[in-house]
């Protein structure tokens, strides 16, 4: 099966090594977590699309609270990793082959709470 470019349709091949990396790019720009002294979530973007595959290589995540949260990141309800963010830091967490989501699943970030202040994350990786 051919892969093709998310964002411009064009026909990729995994042996291409850089431009397939910024071909099948990914990002979800940075959202924000607002519950205030209880948990919260967001969506990373639209759910992964037909025949597609995504990994999440990165997530940036500032917790600007007062006390420390954990960030977890699920599909549905499934938790796929965790992570204790301490309060007022900012972390890249990475993983080299990604977070792999197939298509149809809602990849989703959750804290366990956010006291003083919101939790932000963002998100890259590759789509194809």
């Amino acid at each position: 099966m051919g892969h093709t470019s998310h964002t411009t349709g064009a026909p990729v091949t995994l042996e291409s090594g850089d431009k397939w990396l910024q071909d099948c790019h990914w990002e979800q720009r940075q959202v924000t977590i607002t519950i205030v002294d209880a948990p919260g979530a967001q969506n990373l973007g639209v759910p992964v699309g037909v025949g597609l595959i995504r990994r999440i290589r990165s997530l940036k995540i500032r917790n600007a609270g007062t006390q420390n949260t954990v960030v977890s990141l699920l599909v549905g309800t499934v938790v796929v990793d965790s992570w204790d963010i301490p309060a007022q830091t900012t972390r890249i967490i990475s993983d080299q082959d990604g977070w792999k989501f197939v298509a149809g699943e809602q990849t989703i970030v959750q804290t366990s709470s956010v006291d003083g202040g919101n939790t932000y994350v963002s998100a890259r990786g590759v789509e194809a």
